[in-house]
């Protein structure tokens, strides 16, 4: 089939007709294609209808089969032909079709993936890269001149909650919820028990949880080593490192600050005798 000689058909036979935009819904081609050097002079463009304009772009896959750039120009100009606004709203592409350009496009041998790719093991050069870091900078970068998002943000952990649980305190949403009644507490425990929830579990529950974590801890060697390799590597880690001394304000006894704070503050002998 000689695809190119179709093609000059349709485009004689709108050019015969004299056409316009009026009554008739037409739309406006380029006859040779903007990505192929066409311009946008009247010489260039022609009125044909959806059909014909669906026809054509088939065509010019066809036409320029064997030239890469081309192929690729054509095949993505045709994919915009499923694109739908105000003034393309009769356009219809037919799925079989739309699947067949997109596959050969994106598919798994498609034109633009893969090795096909067109940029497949390139890398930029370092002039591109300073262009590219320019861009970002100054005036051009939107966020220029702003401050950053955790600017006069405080890295304390301890502060930043006091901070989260005062504006809690003081929403007005908080302040004027009302509390939960006793009533709706029990029903909410009651349901939380027959659904076995946190630790009101049946005994045949706690054994099948038992049973599971023995079999992985006990029978699974490759779990052990795992463990062992994980510990050595925190060890290695924090080997030499020198932890922040504090003493505990009841027993006065003193030691590595993330211990103490984890393990001895809130349970300290002193502290819970005096309470």
């Amino acid at each position: 089939m000689n695809y190119l000689k179709v093609y000059n058909n349709i485009i004689e036979k709108a050019r015969c007709e004299n056409r316009y935009k009026g009554v008739i819904y037409y739309e406006s081609h380029h006859i040779i294609p903007k990505c192929l050097g066409g311009s946008n002079k009247k010489e260039n463009l022609i009125f044909l209808t959806p059909k014909e304009h669906f026809i054509c772009h088939r065509l010019l896959i066809e036409i320029h089969r064997h030239n890469y750039k081309s192929y690729v120009s054509m095949l993505r100009a045709f994919v915009m032909m499923s694109t739908k606004n105000i003034h393309q709203s009769n356009r219809y592409i037919n799925s079989r079709i739309y699947e067949n350009v997109k596959n050969k496009l994106y598919g798994d041998d498609g034109l633009l993936t893969g090795k096909n790719a067109t940029f497949f093991n390139k890398q930029h050069s370092q002039e591109t890269k300073e262009k590219l870091s320019n861009i970002r900078k100054g005036d051009l970068n939107p966020q220029y001149g702003k401050p950053s998002w955790n600017n006069g943000k405080s890295k304390n952990t301890d502060f930043r909650i006091s901070e989260g649980s005062k504006k809690q305190k003081e929403n007005p949403y908080n302040k004027n919820r009302p509390k939960m009644g006793e009533d709706t507490r029990k029903k909410l425990s009651e349901i939380a028990i027959k659904n076995n929830l946190g630790k009101n579990k049946s005994n045949k529950h706690k054994t099948s949880i038992s049973k599971k974590m023995k079999d992985i801890f006990v029978n699974d060697s490759n779990f052990k080593t795992r463990l062992l390799n994980m510990s050595k590597m925190a060890a290695e880690k924090t080997k030499g490192v020198k932890k922040e001394k504090v003493e505990c304000p009841y027993c006065k006894k003193t030691g590595g600050k993330p211990a103490m704070m984890r393990f001895h503050f809130n349970n300290c002998k002193e502290k819970t005798n005096g309470s």
